[in-house]
């Protein structure tokens, strides 16, 4: 048996589901820089329900957080979701919080 590799950073969420305003602490790890391109990470959410993902940094204080679909503790399926995630300006280090929800498919660009 191998062991897995720990992944690149732990999102402990302080809710049970994300939604914007949803925050948090970076447990393991710490968020992307620009050059890292994307990186996987691991959701742990208050009920104890983890999820998989995957960060990119998009912009000085923003990150793109996809999140896989996964189980609620409730036995509710969530989809695989987009996020904008950032770190809060008041509250410095090892915090992040959720910006707004990324829609799904093709985004128009004027």
């Amino acid at each position: 048996m191998t062991a897995a590799a720990l992944p690149t950073t732990v999102l402990e969420v302080s809710t049970t589901v994300l939604y914007p305003g949803a925050d948090g602490s970076i447990s393991y790890g710490q968020l992307p820089i620009p050059l890292a391109g994307v990186v996987p990470c691991q959701l742990r959410f208050a009920d104890g329900v983890c999820a998989s993902g995957s960060l990119l940094a998009v912009e000085e204080n923003g990150w793109l957080l996809l999140v896989h679909g996964y189980t609620t503790a409730q036995g509710r399926p969530v989809a695989s979701r987009g996020w904008a995630l950032e770190q809060p300006a008041d509250e410095p280090g090892r915090r992040f919080r959720i910006r707004s929800m990324v829609p799904a498919g093709p985004v128009a660009v004027s």
